[in-house]
């Protein structure tokens, strides 16, 4: 039982993972004009429950989101070296949900509790790009965007009604061919949010090609995740802020006729990320943590029709105040596909997934989550770019036991005592048409 009470819950049983999707992406093009609709309409059920009490099976479609996305871009020429792109975006997102929030005889209540909400966003987008490339070596890229979002229906009458913000945002790369063997890219964005701030966002690459084999990447980024709405209606204490990501990367890249290794290290400091509150009832800016790692990526043509795709990373990610790894992490990741092109039109990929054990939260005695094994099948029909295709898969194949771990923030008095565990083997099936 989730809360050691029987007779209250519905637990242990199946989470209620039933989910239905639809989705309709149309391209228009008319000369240098581009125009774009996209609508998105994704339907699942309450999983675990809203509060983590376990909802009936009932395969019930407990939340509905929609998004709907409009753009239309237009191509201007001025001259071999002086060309711009204007566009304009509206975005639309709309979700419902009938959430199970409690069994029976919780606090006296006599049936389950279901919670009704509803919620209606938008944002609006008007962009311009002007590009400028004085010398062959050498490119501008100048860009301004004017933004607004708001919230159209709060999912509550007590959310604050004027919920809205107004970006502004300016950006400046340049692009610089030093040699035939080394480029250097420099880029400065500057974002004015109404309701949050401005922040800067500098980014420095550079790629040198030892030769036609061997080549060496550096970058520096930093960016910044401004407060959602929700995260700024719901604070545990101080108001939430921004959360800030500072990159450092170095690369090297081996290219041979029939393969391709990648090996990249890494380093990465995250200031104030927002998370839930311990408790879970609200969000606040966490303390700083930073990952520190390395991946190994490789691409091999085996043949014609067969490849393999492989990639093995191990990062460590920790707590800047305790020193302490990161709740629900790990610290080694694998991956492994095959894909084969038997006949024309046909794809069957084979992959298989390592995920090593997961660190708990620092308020959880347990020992780690140990380690898994996933494979997944899928073979896929596609004739022609257009036309008809489908796609039936497996996931899980060998019908491993693993779960999640308990990050549901109500403290040590209520672990759930095996975690979140997942589905076992797994068959889904896609069918879709391209005009």
């Amino acid at each position: 039982s989730n809360i050691g009470r029987t007779t209250l819950s519905n637990a242990p049983g199946p989470t209620n993972e039933t989910s239905r999707y639809g989705s309709l992406l149309v391209n228009l093009n008319w000369g240098a004009t581009v125009a774009s609709l996209q609508i998105l309409n994704d339907e699942y059920g309450d999983y675990y429950g809203a509060h983590h009490y376990l909802p009936p099976n009932d395969d019930r479609l407990a939340n509905e989101q929609r998004f709907v996305t409009g753009r239309i871009a237009h191509d201007l020429t001025f001259s071999d070296t002086l060309r711009a792109n204007l566009r304009v975006e509206a975005w639309r997102h709309e979700q419902s949900s009938d959430l199970f929030l409690f069994p029976a005889g919780i606090m006296g209540l006599k049936d389950p509790y279901y919670l009704e909400q509803s919620l209606d966003e938008a944002r609006y987008k008007a962009a311009a790009d002007l590009y400028w490339q004085p010398h062959a070596r050498h490119q501008l890229l100048f860009g301004l965007e004017a933004g607004r979002a708001e919230m159209l229906k709060p999912p509550t009458e007590r959310w604050d009604t004027n919920r809205d913000r107004r970006m502004l945002s300016a950006l400046v790369q340049d692009q610089f061919r030093m040699t035939d063997r080394i480029d250097l890219t420099a880029t400065l964005r500057l974002d004015d949010y109404s309701d949050v701030g401005a922040f800067a966002s500098p980014r420095l690459a550079g790629v040198w090609r030892l030769n036609d084999r061997n080549i060496l990447k550096l970058q520096y980024a930093r960016a910044f995740r401004p407060p959602s709405f929700h995260d700024l209606e719901y604070p545990d204490g101080d108001p939430v802020k921004a959360s800030i990501v500072t990159t450092y990367e170095m690369g090297y890249i081996l290219k041979q006729p029939r393969w391709e290794a990648r090996l990249t290290a890494f380093n990465t400091e995250l200031e104030r990320p927002v998370t839930v509150a311990y408790g879970g009832v609200g969000f606040i800016n966490s303390a700083d943590a930073e990952l520190r790692g390395v991946e190994l990526e490789l691409q091999w043509n085996i043949t014609r029709d067969l490849k393999l795709d492989a990639n093995v990373s191990y990062v460590d990610a920790r707590r800047l105040d305790t020193d302490e790894m990161l709740e629900g992490g790990t610290d080694l990741l694998a991956n492994l596909a095959l894909l084969w092109r038997p006949v024309a039109g046909w794809t069957t990929a084979l992959q298989t997934r390592y995920v090593g054990e997961r660190a708990r939260a620092d308020y959880d005695p347990r020992d780690p989550l140990p380690d898994y094994i996933l494979l997944d099948l899928t073979f896929q029909y596609r004739p022609s770019p257009t036309g008809p295709y489908a796609t039936l898969g497996f996931k899980n194949l060998a019908d491993t036991e693993f779960a999640y771990p308990d990050q549901s923030f109500v403290g040590p008095r209520r672990f759930m005592p095996d975690d979140y565990p997942r589905l076992g083997r797994q068959a889904w099936l896609s069918a879709g048409y391209v005009f």
